[in-house]
């Protein structure tokens, strides 16, 4: 039993670090540190737009920075930095 529950954190320790690796690998080190975008958006928060957008460039959501929340219901405008 013990060896199981420790081959199953191990296995969740290897699959987390992969994971790191991956992202690392993705994001393009010949650009700038920082990118900036506007987001235009409807029925979301930012917090679910950038939960969406995080898979796709290959990062964290926690790598997203903006400042404050917009209106969930009204078409909003809103600037994100990755």
């Amino acid at each position: 039993m013990q060896e199981e529950e420790g081959d199953a954190k191990k296995n969740k320790n290897k699959r987390r670090e992969e994971k790191k690796r991956v992202v690392a690998q993705r994001w393009d080190a010949s650009q700038a540190d920082y990118r900036h975008m506007t987001l235009v958006k409807l029925s979301l928060s930012t917090s679910e737009v950038v939960d969406r957008l995080a898979p796709s460039t290959g990062q964290l959501s926690s790598r997203f920075g903006f400042a404050g929340q917009k209106g969930k219901n009204a078409p909003t405008l809103q600037t994100v930095s990755a």
